[in-house]
Formats: C-alpha cells, sequence, structure tokens
C-alpha cells in the first residue's frame, strides 16, 4: 500500500484556508517542542551597539510562529541577572526558554542566573528552571557560545533553531575561587597571557578594539611566565580527534561515563585533597606561559575551528591545556596556528582530558580571565554533563 507524502486541496473560500490554516498551527504547537513564550534580553550597548536592530530583523520568525516574546532591554551590569533571579515560580512556568541578544556576556549572566535559580532548596521554583531552554542571538563581538552550538554567527540561524524547538544538552564548567561567588561558563577559563592581555587592555578602552592587538603585543613582547601546581581528575572521555557535530557519537557514549563521588553543580568543585577519590588525582608543577581550562570548542571569527578544535558540546569533558615557559617566538608560532587548527599538543604544551581541576598559582601571579571577566587567586573546577539544554541542534555538516 502506498501511502501520499502530501496533498493538495484548492479551495477559494478564504475563510477556510485561514481556518484550516489556524486549526495546523494549533496541532504544531501542540505536538512538538516549539517554545510558545519567551523571554528575551537584549544588551543595547554590547558589541557593535546593534542588538536592538538585529532583534528586529528576527522577530518576524517568532511573529510567525505565534511565539508570545516578552522583551527586556538591559539598561545595567546584571540587569537581566537580577530579573531572572526575581522571577517567581509561577512567572518561570509561564516561559519556555529565555534568550540573550547580545554578546557571550549576556548568555553568561543569563546562565549563572538560572542555574542560581535552579539552585535553591525551593523545589518548586528548581524545578520550573530546570525545564527552560537557554538561546543565544549573537549580536556582540565574538559569540563564540551561537558560534559554537550552531556553527555560525548568523542571527537568522539561531532565531530559527529557537522557533522551531530544536534541543541540544550543554556542558557547563563550575568556577570556585576563595572569597568569591561561584560562577558558570560554557567557554573557557584562561590564566597567563590570555589574562594578562584582558588586564591590560581594560587602560586603554579609549581605543575601543584596537586595544586588543596592542596589549597582545606587549604582553607578548614582556614574556611573563607564572608557576603553578595543578591538580586533575582524569576524564574517562578522552578526545578522539572528531568535531562535535549534530547528533554527535562521541556526546551520546559520554553517557556513560562515570562521575560517581563528583559533587552536584550547587555544591562547590572538588579538591584534590578532599576528595573522596583523591589518589585518581593527578599532578603538574612548572612555570607555565599560559593555563586554559575549556568547557566547548569555542568557536569564533578568528578561530573558526575553535580555540579547542575537538572540544564537544555535551561529552562530559574538560580539555586542559598547558603552555609551559617558553621563548617570545615559540609562543608566537602556538598563538599563530590556533585560528586554523585550535590549540596543539607540542613540545611545550600539553592536553589534558579531565572532569575537575585545581589551580593553585605561587610567587608573582597573573589573574583568571572566565569569559571576559577578571579573577585572582586560586580556581577549582568541575565540568557539569548536559546541565542546561539550550535550543539547537548541533553543528549540521552536509
Amino acid at each position: 500500500m502506498r501511502v501520499l507524502s502530501h496533498c493538495l486541496h484548492c479551495v477559494q473560500n478564504a475563510d477556510l484556508v485561514s481556518q484550516w490554516a489556524s486549526d495546523i498551527s494549533d496541532a504544531v504547537r501542540v505536538a512538538s517542542s516549539r517554545p510558545q513564550s519567551l523571554l528575551v534580553f537584549i544588551n543595547p550597548f554590547g558589541g557593535n551597539r546593534q542588538a536592538a536592530q538585529i532583534w528586529q530583523s528576527v522577530a518576524p520568525i517568532f511573529q510567525l510562529t505565534g511565539t508570545k516574546c516578552e522583551v527586556v532591554e538591559t539598561q545595567w551590569a546584571m540587569h537581566a541577572r537580577e530579573t531572572v533571579e526575581r522571577l517567581s515560580t509561577e512567572d518561570l512556568q509561564r516561559q519556555d526558554g529565555i534568550i540573550a541578544v547580545g554578546g557571550d556576556g549576556l548568555f553568561q549572566e543569563v546562565l549563572n542566573a538560572v542555574l542560581t535559580v535552579r539552585a535553591r532548596a525551593d523545589d518548586s521554583q528548581a524545578l520550573a528552571a530546570a525545564r527552560l531552554r537557554l538561546g543565544h542571538i549573537p549580536a556582540g563581538s565574538t559569540d563564540a557560545v551561537a558560534f559554537s552550538i550552531n556553527g555560525t554567527r548568523s542571527a537568522f540561524t539561531a532565531a530559527a533553531h529557537i522557533a522551531l524547538g530544536d534541543r541540544v544538552g550543554l556542558d557547563v564548567m563550575r568556577v570556585d575561587s576563595p572569597g568569591e561567588l561561584p560562577c558558570f561558563s560554557v567557554c573557557y577559563a584562561a590564566y597567563g597571557y590570555m589574562a594578562d592581555l584582558v588586564r591590560s587592555s581594560e587602560s586603554m578602552r579609549c581605543l575601543g578594539s584596537l586595544r586588543y592587538g596592542l596589549a597582545g603585543a606587549a604582553n607578548l613582547l614582556r614574556g611573563r611566565s607564572y608557576h603553578a601546581k595543578i591538580h586533575y581528575l582524569p576524564s574517562s572521555s578522552r578526545s578522539q580527534g572528531l568535531e562535535c557535530q549534530s547528533s554527535c557519537a562521541v556526546c551520546a557514549a559520554a553517557e556513560e561515563q562515570d562521575n560517581s563521588g563528583l559533587p552536584s553543580f550547587s555544591r562547590p568543585s572538588p579538591s584534590a585533597h578532599s576528595h573522596s577519590h583523591a589518589s585518581h588525582w593527578q599532578q603538574a608543577d612548572g612555570s607555565y606561559k599560559s593555563i586554559m581550562v575549556i568547557v566547548s570548542p569555542c568557536r569564533s571569527d578568528m578561530s573558526p575551528a575553535g580555540l579547542s578544535r575537538y572540544s564537544h558540546l555535551s561529552d562530559g569533558r574538560l580539555t586542559l591545556v598547558l603552555v609551559k615557559r617558553c621563548s617570545v617566538l615559540q609562543y608566537l608560532r602556538f598563538m599563530a596556528t590556533i585560528p586554523y587548527t585550535g590549540v596543539r599538543a607540542g613540545p611545550f604544551a600539553e592536553l589534558i582530558d579531565a572532569k575537575a581541576v585545581e589551580i593553585l598559582p605561587e610567587g608573582e601571579q597573573s589573574c583568571w580571565n572566565i569569559d571576559g571577566e577578571l579573577h585572582t587567586g586560586s580556581i577549582k573546577a568541575q565540568v557539569h554533563r548536559c546541565l542546561v539544554d539550550v535550543f539547537s541542534r548541533g553543528i549540521e555538516t552536509r
């Protein structure tokens, strides 16, 4: 028996056609995971100050799908976070997702707010927050989140994935440092050169984006290295030289790895000396030009293949990058390959797959650049597999 995949009815009754269209839309809305209501934050000050215009260009997509959007333009730093953390259980239940229209900083702000709510003792509020999907419509300077989950900085592509209700799990790294609130990251934490660059560029803000090139050159010529003790818990999920893609086999296989004994995301990241499996931790000690802890591919226009090419969206693995003391020329060569291949192991660069890390700086110290925010001192970090769902289907290859 043959079944027609589609049929065509020609009618001249406009009212009947409108009724059919309404009925079909209602059926699709009920039968799919398409969002019906979204809370949208727009950062009008980020990037090239184009976020509001970018939202206007994609808003018709949500109008066509009948998605209700509650739009909030942020007016000050942490406006989005404060708004989300004040939402009642009923407010959270009314939304199917929260969208950041801006740069990576706005997405991280929303992410941290949602996870803060999920960590509260109020079960009903935590459950309401846990069902929310997050989305990133790129309108910033780098947009590594949108680029990493969708493979492009296209605002239209990001909006289409949101409107269609696509879903993929995303790993999140919790970072704890003494005397500070925990922060959650879906990109990276960097110590040494990458953090010195951001710190020294703060005094050059009047130069705009040019400040990063000048600060980078100045710090490269200084040639600083920093001593640190590093403890890490090896991951059973390994880099296999495969890039993450839609319906990723590597991410699917990671479901089987054992994370017993590791704390939940609402508890501080483990220490090598206090963890129940302390004997499983390994140690490195030395002088390092740069230390990076990367949780996702971190794709951008500067490195389309990703800062960490073979990191995945949901394989429960951190990539610990240790760049030992080296000459200015050697480090320049290391940096020059990143746009094409991402970070690579070499004579003075080591890549380690880990589930948790603890890094203890000694002597003269740099600072930490965690997704653009600066922190000081030691850190403990742990990856939490598929901690949040995002509107995406992963990188689709032809």
